[in-house]
């Protein structure tokens, strides 16, 4: 009885860590969209907008796999696109010019790419440890005549 509490406490220990992890990617994707939408009036601005959103979502998928990356898009999407509406007064943090559009259209490939890559888009110092490896298949002991293959003609 003791066991299956313990098994149930360590899953519900698991989903809230993934959960937690999964808000903080988003939380770092909305971090990204929010420097990067206040940068992008200038070209330098816009450059350092784009590769601060690569990196949150990159970040995030090192940690968290296509669901965290994910999350860093969906954070970035929610600011980038609330900062691109007008409000009541008349301005807007994303101006309709081509720098704007740029911002707009380029974090959303960007990341994009990043989410559909997936484990690709991680630098393989990022990645987590490989699983050990696995012992190659042992040969059957009548050698290889006994896999099926034909009579070697001596």
């Amino acid at each position: 009885m003791a066991d299956a509490r313990t098994r149930s406490t360590g899953r519900g220990r698991a989903v809230l860590a993934s959960l937690a992890g999964v808000l903080v990617a988003a939380a770092t994707g909305a971090l990204a969209g929010l420097a990067g939408s206040l940068l992008c009036l200038s070209i330098p601005g816009l450059v350092l907008g784009l590769a601060l959103t690569v990196a949150a979502a990159v970040l995030s998928a090192a940690h968290l796999g296509r669901p965290g990356s994910g999350s860093a898009l969906v954070g970035w999407l929610l600011v980038v696109l609330t900062a691109s509406l007008g409000r009541p007064e008349g301005d807007v943090v994303i101006p309709a010019s081509g720098l704007g559009y740029a911002w707009l259209l380029g974090g959303t490939v960007l990341s994009g790419l990043v989410v559909g890559l997936g484990p690709l888009a991680v630098p393989r110092r990022l990645r987590p440890p490989d699983e050990p490896p696995v012992p190659p298949a042992v040969q059957p002991p009548d050698g290889p005549q006994a896999s099926g293959s034909l009579p070697s003609r001596r």
